[in-house]
């Protein structure tokens, strides 16, 4: 029924909708009897933790395998006997024994003597995560991470005048180095040494090391996949007789995707030209019909949408919260939520009733309060943090807002829609305008136009009760012909 091999970053719990859709789509294809494999080749010092906990969420299906570079290298089935020594070890540095601490929400600095010699930081549950040992003048020499067992994982020694990486170190279950690489003025992984046994392999980088890794995965499948211009070099090498190289793409190729006479993102430009794959897997028909009228790649190309599975919970109309308002989106430039709360300022001069719910992390999430501080709108604008069940918002929601300045496919709208909520959006490359028909599902507005966007959402709320029944209608209807059936099949073609 097809193998498939997806080579990916790294898994975790709280990650936004590039992530979600790698582990849906493996979790789909392995629910139709494929063999689907999950490589992931970043080192996590909690690894293990995050499969088991995404399994125990019911996020990763129990038939998708998931493999680690790192694991798969260093991991030593025997279990180490010196542990409970380590643990002791840990727990009384925890108890800051002969140190002068200052603590720093979580996290400790050690003093000795006057002088600063160390720095610990943990997670909110109390793990300790690494320690950093400091030189003179408050210079980090060492960093040692450790793992969900308190096993010592991986050493970074740092140069004490750039205080760069200049090595790292990775370590097995019983405390031995199994890979030692040096690391270029540049952060470049360098030379790379992988002890295994009695042997001593050495590589160019560590990359290269990956790189053979995956290449002896895929001689078991029939078709890897890129999610990624990151993981293109370690696909592209990949030479398999029967084996296809698909690079699938989840984001705007522009420099500029506001001009994209700019020209195009240095990654995708060299995915488009060097012809390394045998297949490229858009999610829009807008995108696919750009790219090809650039590169000489359209017989290659499909469109393969993400699978929107519709709701069969039926929340009657007059459950919704007409007034609420909610957005799933990173706090991030691309985002631009400070044009939805902009826009929202507006509306509240006609509805003082009305709430916008903006769900989400991310670096801006300062500038964004003081924004809405700013505003004097704190009273009906919130942010709430990462949303661990969306469509559980998402169907008592009156509308989702997007007002991204681009998308890959701008998957919330196709959750939002298939929760019968409709969504008013930007029309911004690429997603919007492949799942919204203006009037009838939802809004799009001209990219960037606060006021238009603010138009269209007092127009969400003045909406009659039986218009906006029928649009919450419409909103199910149109997510049918992206279903997870047509996905799956889709996928499954690209086997023969």
């Amino acid at each position: 029924m097809g193998r498939f091999l997806f080579v990916f970053s790294s898994l975790g719990v709280n990650r936004g909708g590039l992530t979600k859709s790698v582990i849906k789509r493996a979790n789909y294809l392995a629910e139709n009897g494929c063999q689907v494999t999950i490589a992931t080749y970043l080192f996590q010092d909690n690894y293990h933790e995050v499969v088991a906990k995404l399994r125990n969420m019911g996020e990763l299906s129990e038939n998708v395998e998931v493999l680690n570079f790192f694991d798969a290298k260093i991991y030593q089935k025997r279990k180490n006997k010196y542990l409970k020594k380590v643990q002791s070890l840990i727990m009384s540095l925890r108890d800051r024994g002969g140190y002068f601490v200052r603590r720093n929400a979580c996290s400790y600095r050690f003093y000795r003597k006057g002088k600063y010699e160390k720095y610990q930081e943990f997670n909110r549950y109390g793990r300790l995560l690494f320690e950093d040992y400091m030189g003179d003048g408050r210079h980090r020499k060492r960093r040692v991470s450790y793992d969900t067992s308190l096993r010592k994982r991986k050493i970074v020694e740092y140069d004490v005048v750039s205080n760069l990486p200049r090595v790292e170190k990775y370590f097995d279950n019983l405390g031995r180095c199994r890979i030692y690489s040096w690391v270029s003025s540049d952060g470049g992984r360098g030379r790379t040494v992988h002890f295994c046994g009695r042997r001593a392999v050495q590589y160019k980088s560590l990359r290269d090391f990956q790189r053979e890794w995956v290449y002896e995965l895929a001689k078991e499948y029939d078709v890897i996949v890129s999610d990624s211009r990151k993981v293109d070099d370690l696909v592209r090498g990949v030479k398999y007789e029967k084996l296809k190289k698909i690079a699938v793409l989840h984001n705007n190729h522009f420099k500029d995707p506001s001009c994209s006479e700019k020209g195009v993102k240095a990654g995708y430009h060299k995915l488009f030209s060097d012809d390394e794959f045998d297949n490229y897997v858009f999610l829009t028909e807008g995108q696919r019909s750009d790219v090809a009228s650039n590169y000489e790649i359209f017989g290659k190309t499909l469109v393969i949408p993400h699978a929107i599975e519709v709701s069969a919970e039926d929340l009657p109309i007059s459950r919704k919260k007409r007034n609420e308002f909610v957005m799933l989106a990173r706090y991030e430039n691309q985002k631009r939520i400070d044009h939805a709360i902009r826009a929202f300022a507006l509306v509240l001069k006609a509805n003082s009733e009305a709430t916008l719910e903006v769900y989400g992390e991310g670096e801006k999430k300062n500038e964004l309060e003081e924004l809405i501080s700013s505003l004097g709108v704190a009273d009906n604008v919130f942010l709430r943090g990462y949303a661990r069940s969306p469509k559980n918002i998402l169907h008592e929601a009156g509308c989702l807002i997007l007002s991204s300045e681009y998308e890959g496919f701008g998957l919330a709208v196709g959750e939002s829609l298939a929760c019968g909520t409709p969504v008013v959006a930007y029309e911004c490359k690429y997603g919007p305008s492949d799942m919204i028909e203006d009037g009838v599902n939802g809004y799009l507005v001209e990219s960037g136009n606060v006021d238009a966007l603010s138009i269209k959402i007092k127009k969400i709320l003045e909406l009659p009760f039986d218009d906006f029944a029928a649009m919450s209608e419409n909103a199910k209807i149109s997510m049918s012909s992206f279903s997870k059936e047509k996905f799956v099949n889709s996928w499954k073609r690209l086997v023969y």
